[in-house]
C-alpha cells in the first residue's frame, strides 16, 4: 500500500496538469488527502520495500521495525514542528500526513514490542525436543 501511495505521489510529479515544470517540482500531489511530493513518495515506496524485504527474512524484522519506529516517530515530531512555523517549509504536510506518520510510527512500535528478541530457528523447534521423562 505505501509503495502504491509513493508511486502514485511521484506520478503527479511526472505529470504536471498543466504547470510548469519549476512550480510542479515543489507542487505535492493530492492522493486520498494526502500531500504527496517528490521526497514523501520516495520515503514512502523506500518504507514499503524494505518492509516487504523484511518480511523476506526473519531476521531483519526487528531492526525494520526499530528503524520504521525511531524514523517515524522523527519524521512525525518534525513534521508538526515545522507546520507551527510561519514560513512555509519544503515539508508542506497536512493533518492527514501527520496521521500517516504517526500510525507507521505505531505500527512500528507494536511490531517491535510483539517480535521475538531472537528469531526461531529450526533446531529450536518443538519437533526437535527432547521427550519429558
Amino acid at each position: 500500500m505505501l509503495v502504491g501511495l509513493g508511486v502514485a505521489g511521484l506520478d503527479g510529479v511526472a505529470h504536471p496538469r498543466g504547470l510548469p515544470n519549476e512550480v510542479a517540482a515543489v507542487s505535492p500531489t493530492a492522493v486520498l488527502g494526502l500531500r504527496l511530493g517528490p521526497v514523501h513518495s520516495t520515503l514512502l515506496i523506500v518504507t514499503g520495500l524494505l518492509a516487504l524485504a523484511a518480511l523476506r527474512h526473519q531476521v531483519w524484522l526487528r531492526p525494520f521495525a526499530a528503524s520504521q519506529t525511531v524514523g517515524y516517530l522523527l519524521i512525525t515530531v518534525l513534521g508538526l514542528v515545522f507546520q507551527a512555523t510561519s514560513p512555509p517549509s519544503w515539508w508542506l504536510l497536512n493533518p492527514a500526513d501527520h496521521v500517516l506518520h504517526a500510525s507507521l510510527f505505531a505500527l512500528g512500535l507494536v511490531l517491535l514490542l510483539l517480535l521475538p528478541a531472537t528469531p526461531a530457528t529450526l533446531s529450536s523447534s518443538a519437533g526437535n525436543a527432547a521427550p519429558d521423562v
